[in-house]
């Protein structure tokens, strides 16, 4: 008999402490954080392949004698190494048991993809630059340079997207955050 009184007070106290909006919250923070740390994970690796293709690429255009190209993509390289280790800095604090733990985990995530995204900006500016020194004049007959430009241009609005929707997500976070920190005093 003992033991049914302690585990329903138990159960009791876990009923009080949370209400079933914060049971909801959790539960849509939760998911959108799983989705997000796979998606950062599936990133990462996309971002390792790339960096491996572009070393290929690199030492290729060192071998056939392109010592420009070969030296911008190093640059491009390095720049790319440095935004990685910029973007991927920050700790995660937050624990994905509490709401709140769970939105700074959420607000650092989106930070992250802040810094990602302006990184992307660095690197399709560094991009333009090599395809205007490679073009041919006049450049509405050279098709890789419009190849390149259509491509730049998908990259920066897909980017542009990306950089809108981080922003969207980090404001709403920070607007929970002072929410829960609201009713916590």
């Amino acid at each position: 008999m003992k033991d049914e009184s302690s585990d329903w007070s138990s159960l009791k106290a876990e009923w009080r402490a949370g209400t079933p909006e914060d049971a909801a919250l959790g539960a849509r923070l939760r998911a959108s954080l799983t989705w997000r740390i796979w998606a950062s994970r599936t990133w990462f690796v996309s971002e390792l392949v790339s960096f491996v293709l572009l070393g290929l690429i690199i030492v290729q255009k060192f071998a056939v004698g392109e010592t420009f190209v070969g030296g911008w993509l190093s640059a491009l390289a390095a720049v790319c190494v440095a935004g990685f280790v910029w973007a991927r800095r920050a700790r995660h604090i937050g624990a994905t048991g509490s709401v709140p733990g769970m939105i700074d985990l959420s607000l650092g995530r989106a930070r992250q993809g802040l810094r990602i995204v302006y990184g992307s900006y660095l690197v399709i500016a560094m991009l333009l630059v090599l395809a205007l020194r490679e073009a041919e004049w006049p450049l509405d007959g050279d098709d890789r340079f419009l190849a390149r430009i259509a491509w730049l241009a998908m990259s920066a609005a897909t980017a542009i997207v990306y950089h809108l929707v981080t922003l969207s997500r980090l404001q709403r976070f920070e607007s929970l955050q002072r929410l829960y920190r609201g009713r916590q005093s």
